[in-house]
């Protein structure tokens, strides 16, 4: 099975995605939409989706179920809200295109300052007509694809062996505690490693990571 790792822009000049991200009331952002870990369209042709938030969600549960378009239902997890809804355009042509190709979304869909980074799995070809078909309606950029493994939501899954030895390394000698027990010396002198080495590795390992849990 392959992946494609999409993403999708559907602001416009007069307004941006991070703009389109943000609940305001009264030019004050309560809420900013981060992820969607489910999308249900239902029989009646509204839709059901899961959705984490940060902010103040009770005035956001408060005031998007005044507009009468929408229902929001917190849920025991804190920033997840259930919410009720007309589907968009776009909405829509996800869920008709993604059906239509036998396609599965990876969830969760992260919202980011760029787009909605969503990564889909399924057959070469039909990841190819997924993608043809959604750049004839919104701006898709392809970030990343290839042969899909189950671990690649990991952060650990992009470094490279030893780049987790020595991240291994650090965390059991308390190179991480506070107070830090062991420096970058004492690593290199465990894993037989001149400090340069060390530091190199954990610097790019930090950085991979802090890739992938921010974005």
């Amino acid at each position: 099975m392959r992946y494609v790792t999409l993403v999708i822009d559907p602001s416009d000049a007069h307004e941006t995605f991070n703009e389109l991200r943000q609940v305001q009331v009264d030019n004050e952002v309560i809420a900013t939409y981060e992820e969607i870990y489910d999308l249900n369209p239902l029989d009646d042709g509204t839709a059901v989706e899961l959705v984490r938030l940060t902010g103040d969600i009770e005035r956001f549960a408060r005031s998007t179920s005044e507009l009468g378009d929408v229902s929001v239902i917190p849920t025991s997890e804190t920033g997840f809200v259930y919410i009720h809804l007309n589907p968009g355009n776009l909405d829509t042509a996800l869920i008709d295109i993604i059906d239509t190709h036998k396609i599965t979304v990876d969830w969760p869909v992260r919202y980011t300052n760029r787009g909605f980074q969503l990564t889909l799995l399924g057959e070469d070809i039909s990841l190819q007509h997924v993608v043809a078909d959604l750049s004839e309606i919104v701006d898709v950029t392809i970030e990343k694809t290839g042969d899909y493994h189950p671990g690649m939501r990991d952060p650990a899954w992009h470094l490279t062996d030893r780049q987790i030895e020595v991240v291994r390394a650090a965390i059991n000698g308390g190179y991480y505690d506070l107070p830090r027990k062991a420096g970058q010396r004492d690593l290199a002198a465990k894993l037989e490693l001149s400090r340069g080495t060390v530091a190199e590795h954990l610097r790019k390992a930090e950085a991979r990571v802090m890739q992938e849990v921010v974005k």
